[in-house]
Parts: structure tokens; sequence; C-alpha cells
């Protein structure tokens, strides 16, 4: 009994103790309060008529109300730039910048990133169930993306799930991998052949002869054991392939080594052995395209920077073509598809995700860009927050956990803020910075003259920003253009001030002072004492008993 009772007292003793540790003291670290991803959409992809996925330079979305509105379930705090493979009901990759491969098994509820062993870009994916996938890629890094120059490239073939990624070797002298499809056993791969580099660059340039280049489309029918070339048609330079069966499919030219047909589509019927170009087409490049249950082919097309994406669509094979206007407020980079009984879906550039009423041909707006990737800050007090989101304005009145867009100025930089007066950069680039100020929080704006010189930013990324006993800092993922992430941190280093006059304010449960905290310990251990004694004198009294 009295090892019972000495028991209780260290428990009681251990465990308040380790109660009071555990109270984090104000100010002693940072809380992530705000991530928001705006940034150009690549890639978008269905599980079934309601749940989908869209990829995003900073992030993947998505949806269970057939691309009505869209969340991020879990924010993945790394440039992406990602390409969606759905393997099927309930199991996807996503694969990304410099050999970023993502995987899920509950719809894109939650990603566990894989080790690819590469950190060449993979922009090319096709799952052939949920244990075998395959992935292609060329270039490194950001700039590589948006280049059309050729680079070095990988193959990549998992059996188990993505728990490892094997590399395929160059496969009859071609080193590059531009395109990977497969249905079933049966899968296609678009290569092409580079020379060996020099002076660090590899030179991809077609050979002399008119219809010869550097690009072939392999073939496989044993799941990716033995590899075929297949003859290639004259004026026939495949870029990607897109197949409804086995024996259907429908090849896009490469933009680059055939000037003037980059529009043209190829259509095969045996399985790619034979092709013939359609008699239709789209104008600009052929993004991407969708057999629909119909047996119409929908797809996408660019002409970057005259007309941004348009969406076109073919009962015919590809014959004629019945084109709907761009989405609205569209940007030259978008063009990813996917396809609904009700909908078509498209990336919209760095503007979210569209949406196109099949019922109605009509184009409406999702939730897919509604929260503002601020790129710097400013605050006029505790929780009054005003933050630059590209070309817009953005306000805060909870201390920086959410933020509310307003129209212009665009902001460059902040200067300061006191309260609702906040003093402003705008312009930059091509245009002069001028200084703005509002008196109103930023509803209206008026042009003023500092005694500082121009360029003085305050809040950009890195940088801490205190207020009020607060301070904030931004870290950005990829905060320019063509994409960005936000996620903004903030710690309370002291007491809010307090009016003259008042009452200070009462510490809120958990949030107690270092001083504070040594209260309920004391009263914890008089306590776990008090209970010890008890112990100890009923332990007394039952041996007194006993020997009685």
């Amino acid at each position: 009994m009295r090892r019972i009772a000495l028991l209780a007292l260290v428990v009681t003793i251990i465990g308040t103790t380790g109660s009071a540790r555990a109270q984090t003291p104000v100010g002693e670290g940072w809380g992530r309060i705000y991530s928001a991803s705006q940034s150009s959409f690549t890639d978008i992809a269905m599980f079934d008529e309601t749940t989908g996925l869209a990829a995003a330079a900073a992030g993947i979305l998505r949806t269970d109300d057939g691309g009505r509105s869209w969340t991020e379930p879990q924010p993945i705090d790394a440039e992406v730039y990602g390409t969606i493979g759905i393997a099927d009901d309930r199991h996807a990759w996503v694969v990304g910048l410099s050999g970023q491969i993502w995987h899920t098994s509950d719809q894109g509820m939650s990603w566990q990133r894989q080790q690819s062993g590469t950190a060449i870009n993979l922009h090319s994916f096709s799952a052939v169930n949920a244990s075998e996938a395959w992935a292609a890629g060329m270039g490194r890094g950001v700039n590589d993306i948006m280049s059309s120059a050729d680079y070095e490239s990988t193959l990549l073939h998992t059996v188990d799930a993505g728990q490892t990624w094997t590399t395929i070797p160059d496969l009859f002298g071609y080193n590059q991998f531009r395109s990977i499809s497969f249905v079933g056993e049966q899968g296609w791969l678009v290569v092409s052949r580079c020379r060996p580099p020099s002076a660090g660059t590899l030179d991809c340039s077609p050979p002399p002869r008119r219809y010869e280049t550097p690009h072939a489309l392999l073939k496989t029918e044993d799941g990716g054991v033995t590899w075929r070339v297949l003859r290639q048609e004259p004026g026939f330079v495949p870029e990607r392939t897109w197949w409804r069966d086995a024996r259907h499919g429908v090849a896009s030219h490469d933009i680059t080594a055939v000037f003037g047909s980059a529009d043209a589509l190829f259509l095969t019927d045996d399985g790619g052995l034979t092709w013939t170009p359609a008699e239709g087409h789209l104008e600009g490049t052929i993004v991407h395209l969708v057999f629909a249950a119909d047996g119409s082919i929908w797809a996408t097309a660019n002409c970057a920077p005259w007309c941004g994406t348009s969406l076109g669509h073919s009962q015919d094979q590809g014959a004629t073509w019945e084109a709907f206007e761009a989405p609205p407020r569209g940007t030259s980079y978008g063009g990813s598809l996917a396809l609904t009984a009700q909908a078509a879906l498209v990336t919209n550039g760095n503007q979210g995700i569209a949406r196109f009423d099949l019922a109605s041909n009509s184009w409406s707006a999702t939730s897919s860009a509604t929260a503002p990737a601020i790129t710097s800050i400013v605050f006029g007090s505790r929780d009054r927050g005003y933050a630059s989101a590209g070309r817009y304005f953005a306000v805060s009145d909870d201390g920086g956990a959410t933020w509310t867009e307003r129209g212009a100025p665009p902001i460059a930089g902040f200067v300061s803020a006191d309260g609702d007066k906040v003093v402003a950069l705008t312009g930059g680039g091509l245009t002069l910075l001028t200084a703005m100020e509002s008196d109103d929080a930023g509803l209206t704006w008026r042009a003023v003259e500092l005694d500082e010189p121009l360029g003085k930013y305050v809040g950009a990324p890195g940088a801490v920003v205190a207020r009020d006993g607060r301070e904030w800092m931004i870290r950005g993922v990829g905060v320019y253009w063509p994409g960005s992430r936000t996620i903004l941190y903030r710690r309370d280093v002291g007491p809010p001030p307090v009016a003259t006059g008042a009452a200070p304010p009462t510490p809120l449960a958990g949030q107690e002072d270092e001083g504070d905290s040594r209260v309920p310990l004391v009263i914890s251990v008089l306590a776990g004492l008090a209970v010890a004694a008890a112990l100890f004198a009923a332990t007394w009294a039952l041996r007194r008993r006993r020997r009685s």
C-alpha cells in the first residue's frame, strides 16, 4: 500500500510537471495560419462524375461536386507543375518538377511523396493499374518547362505502386522520352534521338531531309518487356498520343519539328500501325484530347499569345470541329481537359479552372482560384493587415488568417501602415514606381510624395513584420510567374496593447505566460501530496486494526 501511495505521488508530480511544460508560453514559436495556391493549373482528371483532381504549379486540388468547387485537403509546399495519372476509383499519381512523384490511395484526400531517383522534370504519365505505372520527362527546373528546347530525359516504371521506380535505358538509340500511353498490356512511347552533348547542350535538330525527324513512335504488346519501332508515315511527326482503346487513337504533331502543321491530328484504327491525317483542325496547337462516352472527341487548343485556349468538339473523328469561345479571362497557358456527363473542365492558366456546361454551351468560373497567394504584407494593427496579391490588393481583419481581395491598384510593395492608413508602391516592370496612400483601408487611393526614395519595400517573403506584440513572416513557394504558393506564419511576442483605462486582457485557455503556469503546478503538487497523505493514513489505520 505504501508503494501505491508513493506511486500516486510520483505520477501526480510527473503528470502536472509535464502539463506545465506542455503549455507553450506566448511568443515561443511560429504557427502556420494561412496557406494558399494561386498558380497556373497544369492538369486535370476525374475519378468519376463528381470526384476529380487538378494539379497546379504549387499544389493539388480536389473536387467532389463535378468541378464546381475545389479544395486542397493537404497543402503540398512545393512547386509541382504536375501531370495526373488516374489508376482506378481511388488511386492516382501526380508527377512533376524535378522528379517529384506524389501518390494517393484515397482520391486525393492525402498524398505521400515517392522517391523517383531522378531530378528530371516528369511531364507524361500513364497508370496501367493501381500497382503498375510509367512516367516520362525531360529537362530540369522551371525554366526547362517553358522552353521549347530539348533536354536530357528519363523513363520510369513501377510494379509495386511506386514503392520503387526503375529507370529504363535508351531504346533503339532513342534517348528522349516525350510521351507515354498504355491500354492494358499495349503501350505507345513517343521518342526522339539527340546527338551527344556539345558545349553542354544536346543537339536534337532534325536531319536535312524534309520528312526525316528525330521523333519516332515505339509500341509494346507485352507490358513494356519488349518494344518495336512503328513505321513512320511521311509528314507524321508524333508528339503525344491519346487512346480510346487498344486500336483507336489520336496523335498530335510536334510543334517544333513541323512548322505550319502544329494544329493537325493523325488518326489510327489499327493500334498505331498506320496513321491518316484528320480532315479538320482546331486553331492552334492541340493541348489535350478526351474521348467521350458517345464516341465523339473533345479537345483543347492553344494559340498563345493571340487567342488563348479554345475548346472544340468533333462527332466525326476529327473531320469537322465545332469550336467554342475561350473561357472568360483565359490566359495563354491553359488547356488541360477533363470531361463529365454534364461539363467540360478546362484549366484556365493562372485564372483557375473554367467549367463549360454541355447543355447550355456556356462557361462559368469555379472556386479553384479564390484564395489570394499574397507576396508581401504589412500590418496597421494587431489584426488589420494589407497584402499584395498579384494584380490585386488584399485585406485581413483577423491577423492574417483570412484575406479578402479588393481591386486596384496592383501593389509592388508596401512602405508603411497604421490602422486604416496604408502607404504602398504601385507600378514596376515597364512603368515607374508610384507611391499611393489610403486612409480608408484601401477603398480609395491618392498619389503622394515620399521623403525617402522609392524602392524601400517591407513585408517581402522571408522578412519579419512586427506590430502590436505580433510578428508575421511569409514563406513563398514559386512566388513568381507562372505560379505561387503563400505560407504565412505568425507568432505572438507580447500582449496586445491595452487602451488607457481598460483592464488587462484575460489570457486565453492554454495561453498563460510562464509565471501563471506555476500556480496550477503548485496547486497540483499540493493536491498530490494530500492524496498521498490520505493513502498513508488509511494504510496506517488498517495496520493498527489488524494488530488489535
